[in-house]
């Protein structure tokens, strides 16, 4: 079997890869860099979203979008609502929608 590199990510600690098998899209957190990352290997367009706090996971929903886990708390994010990581909703924001809360 030969591993190629596809992507290479500036991640400083890159961890939990999920295949979406509807986007047909990579996903995984940067824990220590607040962020996550996307990965399109059809048009190899890579996104980020910048997080209010450290992201240790994320996890597909039936619903759509993922269930992160924030530093303090659950959250339900939806990476087609944001456009990039400046559209990325802020702790505040976080804490004044308990609909977003777990």
């Amino acid at each position: 079997m030969k591993i190629e590199c596809v992507f290479k990510t500036d991640s400083i600690i890159g961890e939990g890869p999920i295949w979406h098998p509807d986007e047909k899209v990579l996903y995984w957190v940067d824990i220590a860099g607040k962020k996550i990352h996307s990965y399109d290997p059809r048009s190899k367009h890579h996104k980020n979203y910048l997080l209010p706090e450290i992201v240790t996971s994320l996890a597909l929903r039936k619903k759509g979008g993922f269930v992160l886990t924030l530093r303090n708390q659950f959250v339900f994010f939806q990476s087609k609502k944001l456009k990039n990581h400046t559209d990325c909703p802020g702790r505040d924001e976080f804490a004044r929608k308990p609909i977003q809360r777990w």
